[in-house]
């Protein structure tokens, strides 16, 4: 997502595409202006917060532009992701709050994901089974299942999605792509740090109490460091992160 003029809220932009290997770039939906986005496992379909207007609803379109996008959700939306089976989870509401719900790419079965309002979803587990929620109750983050049984508690007024920095932000909780790690991210810390997990382990052992950012590192067994706001890719190895630099300039205003 490149930013563009054309808008002037912080983290939107026009969708792009980049062949890595001649540098061809190529604008997809060109005539729609969006906030997030997140791309369908077959790599067909793109569901994304549409940045026209006052609202903030959920739209779905093609990748290869092979047909128009249109309204999938007409609420006032901020995150939506592609599980591994296609069905989609998005953070919206309505006059009442905002809720965790899913829906079909067709745009049938639309229904709440879990009781409890939410904020903001993190990231799905590579299974599709496990939801990094942002539970409007307060600032936590919990994990639940999506056949909802009861949450657990990542961390206590810990949760954001990066305020005036959300765009350059990563998501505080994620998995990697092959399941092997959790990453976290630490607002206060501004550093990212991967936890290892063993064969069919979603969650390492985390405190009752939820991690605490104060003291440094989680006090988790491995966890390991990885770089300042790293946005992870799906090999482990390889990830991006922020470089920031500053310009300024300095006028002089004759004074009568």
């Amino acid at each position: 997502m490149q930013r563009s003029t054309a808008n002037r809220r912080f983290a939107s932009g026009e969708l792009w595409a980049i062949d890595l290997r001649t540098g061809k770039r190529q604008r997809l939906l060109p005539d729609l202006m969006m906030e997030n986005y997140s791309v369908s496992p077959d790599g067909r379909q793109v569901v994304f917060i549409n940045a026209a207007g006052a609202g903030r609803a959920l739209w779905i379109g093609s990748t290869d532009g092979s047909s128009p996008p249109r309204l999938l959700v007409n609420q006032h939306c901020n995150r939506a992701l592609f599980a591994p089976d296609g069905e989609i989870y998005f953070a919206g509401g309505e006059s009442e709050g905002m809720h965790l719900q899913k829906i079909k790419a067709d745009g049938t079965g639309l229904q709440r994901a879990i009781p409890e309002k939410a904020m903001f979803l993190y990231d799905i587990s590579r299974d599709g089974k496990w939801l990094a929620v942002w539970t409007t109750a307060g600032t936590d983050i919990k994990i639940y299942r999506s056949e909802r049984s009861a949450p657990t508690l990542v961390c206590s007024g810990c949760a954001s999605a990066g305020a005036e920095e959300r765009g350059i932000t990563p998501p505080i909780v994620s998995w990697s792509h092959d399941g092997t790690d959790l990453y976290l991210y630490s607002e206060a810390m501004n550093q990212t740090y991967a936890v290892p997990l063993r064969s069919g382990q979603v969650l390492p052992a985390i405190p009752p109490a939820g991690i605490s950012w104060s003291s440094g590192p989680p006090p988790i067994a491995g966890a390991r460091t990885i770089a300042q706001r790293a946005f992870m890719s799906a090999d482990p190895r390889v990830y991006a992160y922020l470089q920031v630099s500053a310009h300024r300039n300095i006028y002089r205003i004759p004074v009568p």
